[in-house]
This record gives structure tokens, C-alpha cells and sequence, in this order.
């Protein structure tokens, strides 16, 4: 390692010696790239993370569909892509900054609209990240460490699931990353529009999701004003110049959007105000941090269905169709099928259908009856299902706290490594204590360590809406602190022999930490845990008994603590990913695939819009929704929707007149109350619309809905439906605007 360190240095001097008006040379010299067999440990990384980003990655269907109906709607016109439109019609925008929309969109333009073309730009992303962090670390740490550390990634399990899905992290990742690299590159370089170049890739991933760009931004004018070269009022002249940049690209789109007269564009979705500033700074912003509604310590499932087993949330429209397969328990005990006292739901023979709980088949059934608000006849929370995987996903992390990276949600998804990272860190700080400022290493060091103690940071103690799959941005940090600290471990034992008690307690504390997580997926990879227990014994054996071999030891130990977590990562092939919440893992709960609708809810759709076509032939949108997720599959299916309530029901986009003026005008007709998220309450045009509009009898609109398996039969009919419930508009507009 220290030889790749001397021939890198070796080489940036050279590069540094040559006249500007060289780049012809520079150029044809770096035609003649020599292959080594670190170049051959790289390919075999880089097939690993293209398979386990790509490989059967069309089975996901269209993931997120709220992103993916929004694409589809960008491609109507240039007005609905600039403003990132979530509906055809131009209601309503998409609660997240423009730019991955906008590449999703390019590439639907380019390769056709169908869900492969949309998930193609973050497993692009997600393997360009994995590349990018092998040239970041090899000409500053060698290219074995550049290895281990593009490995750490690849195989980094929310990091995986992430770039499978159509959710923004993947390109986000990629972007923090360019501009960490254009800033050591700037340090190392002394070129002022490198540094400009840095500060214009940051404010790109801005505008891919907002202030979470920023975690990486510490770093980098830490490390730029502690390791550039120039006096320091040269050096904060620059980074103010930086800073300008930053913020112009940054808020250019911001400031675009709110500056056009609200009643030419969408409205902005997620917000109260109808401004992007907000958006921005509130709800995905500072919200996200010091906390807002649906934050740690709530979630959307309570495990069961709901908010509670005794007290199902309405939006139990989300658990249907196969997914019932997942639910079935141990039958009763004392049950005996069709001829006994219980049926093989385990409610009594001659129970009625319309009774039969959605847990039907466990020994413990909740029992939905045709309209929420009443308590279930029988509610019990049930036992652990046959089959494992979960049937809800794990939609928020644990309680914040020191300890919460490693805890439910958190831990299987990105603490795997940590361990190992931590005590990494500590050895690369006591290696570059002394060094000096513009050893070429310690900028890199400080740009990258900076990312992961911050992110690290934001995710244990953030109090707002933070879902698993953002641990995904710490993929990147703990990567390259991994590969570095192993580099640090070697050179600290040869320095003196004291220091192997840092690699000997991380490969120690790491193989617990894989253990104990892999404990709480059941039975999972329990044959693997003697293995590592071994392997952990034998490293630490040698690290005391032979310090001649420590580097040796070192590679081998990372490759061992690789395996589980790569292991971990290749789960997502087995089923769908759950497009909102992305994870791997064996048991993790399964997404719908297709348009993201369950297949009993698809005649529902059909018939839904044979009736409401033809009696709203012209209108801008046939059939408005509460919410976003909603709406979604229908536009995916081509049908002229929009949810007037955001993604969560409460959006403000239309107030009860200006719903009525779009009924009286006929841009609008038909309104579908109930689906995703109506237990948050909706806003004020659906309580209006409630009030004043005539509910569509279901037997015109929908056929009746059998759900679950041939052996547990389940006829399912809360508020006429999935909680659909149909009103019609048309000829009641003086009282929509009255309320």
C-alpha cells in the first residue's frame, strides 16, 4: 500500500512539473492505461454491483408510482416537466425538487415510457457511484484500498435497494460524490473553477432533494479551507466565491417556480402556501429534522394493520390482493376446517363474508366491519406468520438516540460495517494527527470522514420523518472510511505494535454486530455465524501472533465482514421492491410490482372509469382523488387523473370554490373519496365534497371484491369497497362553494 501511495505521489509531482501547454502529451500519455490485478479485483466488483442493481430489476414494475405517474405526466408537455407535474391535467406538482424527475423523463423520451426506462437512471447512478469511489480513493490511497472501498459500497444494502428503485437517493449519491471529488480535486489543483465545478455539483444534487445535499457541504469547506493552498483570506475569498454558486444553482429553479403567478402553474404539492421555498426549507428541510407529523416514534403500520389492531386505520387498502398469502397463521387450535365450530378463518361457520376480517386464516382475526369507526368484533393481535416476510413496511426508523443506527429499520439496512468505520476513524486520526496540511490525503479524508460523521449525526437525532432508506447517503461515508482505516490499521502497527488493539477490536466488534442483527432476522444465514466467529478468532490470532501479516490479515478480515452484508444485499432479487420504502433483506415486505395496485383492485379501476368516461367525456380530469398514491395507478393505466390532496390528503391544492368553479366549468366531475392516507383528514374541498356533492351508489361503479387465497376466501367490502366511496359533482356547485 505504501508503494501505491509513493508511485501516486511520484506521479502527481510529475503531472505538476509539466507545462500547461502539454495537454497534448498529457493526453496520449493517459491512452496507456496498464492494467494491474487490482484492475481485475475492480471488474470483478463492478459486475458484482451491476448485477445486484440490475439483475431482474424489471420485476419491480414501476416502484414508486407516485414518481413514476408524475414522468408519465411530465411527458405531456414542456409546462408539466419544467414544474415537475404529478397529474396530466397540471394540478398539482411533485413534492421533490426537479432534477431526477427530469432525468427519469429524459429517459422515457429517449427509450419509450415503460418501467424499465425509468429505473435504468438510478441503477446507472448507482453503479457510477461505485466506480467514482474507486477513483476518488486510488491515486491518494492506492488502488487496493480504492477496491475495498468501491466493494463496501456495492454491497451496502439500503445503498443497493436504493438504486433498484425509482426513488432519487441513487442520483442524489452521485452527485454528493462528484462534488466531494471536485473539491480534493480543487485542493489539489489550485484551480478556482475546479472549486467552482464542486460547489455547481453540490447545488445540482440540491435540486435532486434538497437539503440533504447539503450534509456532504461541511466537509468540503472544512477540508478546502484547512488543505488549499494560498494565504487565508485567499482561501475564504474562494470559498465565499464557492458559497454564491452553491446558492444560485441552488435556488435558480426555486425562485423560478414561485416567481410564476400561482394560477399558471401546478400547485406545489406538499405544501400549505403553494411555495417552493417552503417545500423546500419545511417539509423537506428542517422539518425532517427537528420533527413534523408522522415523525420517530409513529408509523404508518403498527406491525398488524393500521394504527392499531383494535382500531385499523382506513387506509388497509394497501394490504390486499396476494399479499393475503403473507398473513395466514397456524390454524386454531381445536379447529377442524368446514365441518367444525370454526371455519379456516377461525371465526364461526356462517359468519358473513362482509365480517370476515383481512387477517382471515390466523388464529387471532381482526374483524373489519362495512363501516370504520365501530370497534372489531374480535381484536387480537396476531401470531407470527408461516410465511416470514413482513406484509407492511418498516416505514420510519427507531427513536432517535446514539445507538439508533443500529436499531430496527436502521441496522439491517446500513449498520453492517459500522463497527469497522468507527474504529477506522479513530486510526486514521491518529495517523494524520501531525500530518501536514497539504499531505494530499488528508483532504480527501476530511471531505468524505465529514460526510459520514454528519450524516451519521443527522440520522441518530433527527426527530422528523426519516424512513430507512435514506441511510442509503451513508453509504458512500462509511465506504471509503472502511477501506481507509484499514490502510490506517497496517500503517499504525508497523509504526508500533500497541496499535493492533484498534484492528483487533474492530474486526471483533463488527462480527458482533453482524451476528446480533442477523439474529433478529430469524433463522437467516444462522449456518454463516460460527463461520464468522472463526474468522474473527483467526484474524485477531494473527494480527497478535503474526504482525508481519497484518496487512494481509486486514484484506482478508474486510472480505469477511463483506460477505454477510452482500449476502444481505442479494435478497433483493427475490420479490419486488416496496417502491416508497426500499430495503433489502429476507423478510422485508414486498412490493406490489406493475402499477403499484394489488390485482383485486384493477376490475375496480376498469369498471370505475367505464362509468365515469362517458358522462365526463371532455373534462381536464375525469375522477379527482384525496391523495397522490391514489391516483397514481390510475394515470399509469392512462386514465385522466389527480389527487387534490397531495400525497398525504391534506394539500390545499383546490379550495371548495375553486372546486366548484372547475365542476361548473366541466374540467371536472366525479370524486373519489377514500384510499391512501384519509385517516390524516383530508383538506377542505373533500369535507365539502363530502357535504354537498351525491354519492354514485357502488353497485353502478364497481363490481364486488373476493381477496385471499383458494383456501381462506375473503369477500371484502368496507365503505362500499376499499373505502372507496364515488361522489358526483355535477349540478351541486352553489353548495361546494358555499362550504
Amino acid at each position: 500500500m505504501s508503494a501505491g501511495e509513493t508511485s501516486a505521489g511520484a506521479a502527481e509531482s510529475r503531472g505538476a512539473e509539466r507545462p500547461r501547454g502539454a495537454w497534448r502529451q498529457r493526453l496520449s500519455a493517459r491512452r496507456s492505461f496498464p492494467l494491474h490485478r487490482e484492475h481485475a479485483a475492480l471488474a470483478v466488483v463492478l459486475v458484482g454491483s451491476a448485477a445486484l442493481e440490475g439483475h431482474r430489476i424489471s420485476h419491480n414494475g414501476y416502484a414508486n408510482n407516485y414518481y413514476s405517474a408524475a414522468v408519465k405526466s411530465m411527458l405531456v408537455s414542456l409546462h408539466n416537466f419544467f414544474f415537475v407535474a404529478s397529474d396530466p391535467g397540471g394540478l398539482i406538482s411533485v413534492d421533490k425538487p426537479p432534477l431526477g424527475l427530469w432525468l427519469q423523463a429524459i429517459s422515457a423520451k429517449l427509450l419509450g415510457f415503460h418501467a424499465v426506462s425509468l429505473l435504468l437512471p438510478e441503477a446507472a447512478c448507482g453503479f457510477l457511484a461505485v466506480l467514482c469511489t474507486y477513483f476518488i480513493v486510488a491515486p491518494r490511497f492506492g488502488r487496493w484500498t480504492a477496491v475495498g472501498a468501491a466493494a463496501a459500497l456495492a454491497v451496502f444494502p439500503a445503498f443497493v435497494a436504493s438504486t433498484r428503485d425509482n426513488n432519487l437517493d441513487a442520483l442524489l449519491i452521485l452527485l454528493m460524490l462528484l462534488a466531494g471529488w471536485a473539491t480534493v480535486r480543487a485542493i489539489e489543483t489550485d484551480r478556482l473553477r475546479t472549486l467552482l465545478l464542486a460547489a455547481l455539483l453540490a447545488g445540482l444534487a440540491f435540486n435532486t432533494k434538497a437539503l440533504a445535499a447539503y450534509l456532504i457541504v461541511p466537509g468540503m469547506g472544512i477540508a478546502y479551507l484547512l488543505c488549499a493552498n494560498g494565504s487565508i483570506p485567499r482561501r475564504l475569498v474562494r470559498t465565499v466565491l464557492a458559497a454564491a454558486v452553491l446558492a444560485a444553482v441552488s435556488l435558480v429553479w426555486i425562485v423560478a417556480v414561485d416567481l410564476v403567478p400561482k394560477d399558471q402553474r401546478p400547485y406545489v404539492g406538499g405544501t400549505m402556501n403553494d411555495s417552493e421555498l417552503t417545500l423546500t426549507f419545511g417539509y423537506n428541510g428542517f422539518g425532517r429534522v427537528a420533527g413534523e407529523v408522522g415523525g420517530s416514534g409513529t408509523s404508518f403500520s403498527s406491525g398488524v394493520l393500521g394504527n392499531s389492531a383494535a382500531h385499523p386505520a382506513p387506509d388497509t387498502s394497501s394490504v390486499i390482493g396476494s399479499r393475503v398469502e403473507t398473513l395466514e397463521c397456524t390454524p386454531a387450535a381445536g379447529a377442524s376446517g368446514a365441518t367444525g365450530t370454526t371455519g379456516a378463518t377461525g371465526l364461526p361457520i356462517g359468519t358473513p363474508d362482509s365480517q370476515i376480517g383481512i387477517l382471515g386464516g390466523t388464529t387471532c382475526v381482526t374483524v373489519v366491519s362495512d363501516t370504520y369507526g365501530q370497534p372489531p368484533a374480535t381484536t387480537t393481535t396476531p401470531t407470527a406468520p408461516v410465511v416470514l416476510r413482513h406484509y407492511s413496511p418498516i416505514a420510519l426508523g427507531p427513536s432517535p438516540g446514539l445507538l439508533r443506527l443500529f436499531g430496527t429499520g436502521f441496522g439491517d439496512q446500513a449498520a453492517w460495517l459500522l463497527p469497522f468505520a468507527l474504529f477506522g476513524l479513530i486510526a486514521l486520526v491518529i495517523a494524520f494527527l501531525r500530518s501536514a496540511r497539504r499531505d494530499r490525503r488528508l483532504a480527501p479524508l476530511i471531505v468524505f470522514g465529514g460526510w459520514f460523521l454528519v450524516e451519521a449525526a443527522v440520522l441518530s437525532f433527527s426527530s422528523g420523518i426519516v424512513h430507512p432508506y435514506y441511510t442509503s447517503a451513508l453509504g458512500p461515508g462509511t465506504a471509503i472510511v472502511v477501506a481507509c482505516g484499514a490502510g490506517a490499521f497496517v500503517a499504525l502497527a508497523r509504526r508500533n505494535r500497541r496499535y493492533l488493539a484498534l484492528p483487533a477490536a474492530a474486526l471483533a466488534t463488527t462480527v458482533g454486530v453482524q451476528i446480533y442483527l442477523l439474529s433478529q432476522q430469524y433463522d437467516y444465514l444462522e449456518w454463516l455465524w460460527p463461520i464468522l466467529i472463526v474468522a474473527a478468532i483467526a484474524c485477531v490470532g494473527l494480527l497478535w501472533l503474526r504482525p508481519r501479516l497484518t496487512a494481509a490479515t486486514m484484506a482478508a478480515g474486510l472480505i469477511a465482514l463483506l460477505v454477510v452484508p452482500a449476502l444481505y444485499s442479494k435478497t433483493v432479487w427475490e420479490v419486488p421492491v416496496d417502491g416508497t420504502f426500499p430495503a433489502a433483506g429476507p423478510y422485508f415486505d414486498a412490493g406490489q410490482g406493475g402499477v403499484g395496485a394489488a390485482a383485486p383492485t384493477l376490475p375496480i379501476l376498469a369498471q370505475l372509469f367505464r362509468y365515469v368516461d362517458p358522462r365526463a367525456p371532455h373534462a381536464r380530469w375525469t375522477l379527482l382523488t384525496q391523495a397522490s398514491i391514489t391516483a397514481a395507478p390510475m394515470i399509469l393505466l392512462g386514465y385522466r387523473a389527480a389527487a387534490f390532496g397531495g400525497y398525504g390528503t391534506q394539500t390545499p391544492a383546490l379550495t371548495p370554490k375553486q372546486l366548484a368553479g372547475l365542476v361548473k366549468r366541466g374540467e371536472a366531475r366525479f370524486v373519489l373519496m377514500g384510499g391512501a392516507y384519509t385517516w390524516r383528514g383530508g383538506n377542505a374541498a373533500s369535507s365539502a365534497v363530502k357535504v354537498a356533492c351525491a354519492i354514485v351508489p357502488p353497485a353502478r361503479w364497481r363490481p364486488p371484491t373476493y381477496i385471499g387465497t383458494a383456501a381462506h376466501p375473503i369477500a371484502w367490502y368496507p365503505v362500499s369497497g376499499q373505502n372507496y366511496a364515488l361522489y358526483d359533482c355535477k349540478g351541486h356547485t352553489k353548495q361546494l362553494a358555499a362550504d
